[in-house]
């Protein structure tokens, strides 16, 4: 039986050869059912499932926040591991599709692994970044980013802060709304945090965390 930090390692290394290698959806799954029999606690269920669909999130532009945030919503209704790991792998394809092999060029790559590992710097921005990082024209990365990804940078961004932001807010006290928007960006500007936060989910962050609790 795989415990602890060992599954979290275990989930860690499937996920990344899906995100990064091409492993394929079919045995990503078969290895993760495996992974989750060995499951008991309901609390670490929860935990390991929020912090893997944030982090697919991070990696799948075009995944489906509504239905994240709809499951995330029934996780936290529901009792028992297997209701919820039965809940979890009805959606898996929804969550994980198939890979296609798509690729960004290494400087793509490099800016995107930047933006996730300093998330929390409220002054991140794609001039700064292409000027200071990546020694290039700002323009050309803003262009090519635009092509790759299919979304715009700022788009981008404020839609990682925002994933982030959704698992930050499970099971917090609303005093602690402040304390998030600094870890996902928003400085000492909580105001500025929730109207980013309504604008891309339709709900300020307590109306989330209230959703959420089932309040």
């Amino acid at each position: 039986m795989i415990l602890g930090h060992g599954i979290f390692s275990t989930v860690d290394d499937l996920c990344h050869r899906y995100w990064e290698e091409g492993l394929d959806n079919h045995t990503l799954r078969n290895s993760l059912e495996d992974v989750f029999a060995s499951i008991q606690e309901l609390d670490f269920l929860v935990y390991l499932l929020t912090n893997i669909l944030v982090r697919q999130g991070q990696h799948l532009s075009g995944l489906d926040s509504v239905s994240v945030t709809e499951f995330l919503r029934q996780m936290n209704e529901t009792e028992t591991v297997p209701e919820i790991t039965s809940l979890f792998f009805d959606r898996f394809d929804t969550f994980f599709p198939e890979t296609s092999g798509v690729t960004y060029k290494p400087f793509i790559e490099k800016l995107i692994t930047y933006i996730e590992e300093h998330l929390s710097d409220p002054n991140l921005s794609l001039k700064w970044l292409s000027t200071n990082y990546l020694y290039m024209s700002v323009d050309y990365v803003s262009k090519q980013f635009s092509l790759q990804t299919g979304e715009k940078f700022s788009n981008y961004l404020n839609r990682l802060r925002i994933t982030k932001a959704k698992s930050l807010l499970i099971g917090c006290d609303t005093e602690n709304i402040y304390t998030i928007a600094e870890q996902v960006g928003c400085g000492n500007n909580p105001q500025y945090f929730s109207q980013l936060f309504k604008k891309y989910t339709g709900m300020t962050p307590t109306e989330y965390m209230k959703k959420m609790s089932g309040k």
